[in-house]
């Protein structure tokens, strides 16, 4: 593929320069099937390997917080979206996240979020979310141990 005519660089070289970067696959992947796909890797033996990557601070969970925040962003007010993510399957890795005992309070607001807009004026949305078991995670994190202005 021959440069841009305004003189930038071939398209593969453009995506090469941004796999070099370690950041790139955080900030890459905002289609829908993209985010899924990260959602679920992020989740338990996902991103880093069985409990690789967990945790409040490592890669895995930061994965799973910027999917989760993607997709919860891009379901708000959209009907559309919601049924494409619903499709998808993307409910319950939504909900999963919820479960997940070592889950960082950013990754269970927007969590919460993410199943909340799911459920919200769309009733295949409402169905998912109660088939996934969220009312149960969401009536536990109540009780959560961490302060509650941090989640």
């Amino acid at each position: 593929m021959p440069a841009t005519a305004s003189g930038g660089a071939r398209a593969e070289e453009a995506a090469s320069a941004l796999s070099l970067s370690s950041s790139a696959p955080f900030c890459m992947g905002t289609r829908p099937e993209e985010l899924a796909a990260r959602l679920v890797a992020g989740g338990p033996g996902g991103v880093g390997g069985p409990g690789g990557g967990r945790g409040e601070g490592g890669e895995g969970e930061h994965e799973r917080v910027l999917a989760l925040r993607e997709i919860k962003n891009q379901i708000i007010g959209n009907r559309t979206k919601k049924l494409l993510y619903l499709r998808l399957g993307a409910v319950p890795a939504v909900v999963a996240a919820l479960a997940e005992p070592g889950a960082s309070p950013a990754a269970l607001v927007q969590a919460a979020a993410a199943a909340g807009s799911f459920a919200c004026g769309v009733d295949d949305g409402a169905r998912a979310v109660l088939a996934a078991g969220a009312v149960g995670h969401l009536t536990r994190l109540l009780a959560h141990p961490d302060d509650k202005d941090s989640l």
